[in-house]
């Protein structure tokens, strides 16, 4: 039996604002968005071989594109700004009727993307995400 080096790295959570992101070099930006995905995928992996994807009961799961203009873009991306902000004040009220009742809170993981695809492609005929 051969040993194993195993690393773990533990990510903070992670938010950035456009400024912050504005900020960054392009080389910053690469490993910030690699140690992203690479972090997300390990949680999301390791919840799928566990069986906590498919237990959940308020699973939620969703991937599609949009087609937009740059005004569009924008507004997509205030948009998930605005669902970020409230998702930390679900956290808080969370947090204080925990407290409250004794109870320990679950981990959820939330994350978001949302970025140019590398090709255009357009929605197919008479199809639409109503959700």
């Amino acid at each position: 039996m051969r040993s194993v080096d195993q690393r773990f790295f533990v990510i903070s959570p992670i938010y950035f604002s456009d400024e912050d992101m504005e900020r960054m070099s392009e080389e910053e930006l690469q490993k910030l968005v690699g140690y992203l995905l690479q972090g997300q995928m390990a949680e999301a992996l390791a919840a799928f071989w566990a069986g906590k994807l498919t237990s959940d009961p308020r699973l939620f799961v969703s991937w599609t594109w949009f087609n937009v203009d740059e005004e569009g873009r924008a507004a997509i991306a205030d948009e998930q700004a605005r669902s970020w902000a409230r998702l930390y004040e679900i956290e808080a009220e969370s947090e204080a009727r925990c407290a409250q009742q004794g109870e320990e809170p679950s981990s959820v993981t939330v994350a978001g993307l949302s970025f140019e695809r590398v090709r255009n492609a357009p929605r197919p005929t008479g199809w639409r995400d109503e959700t």
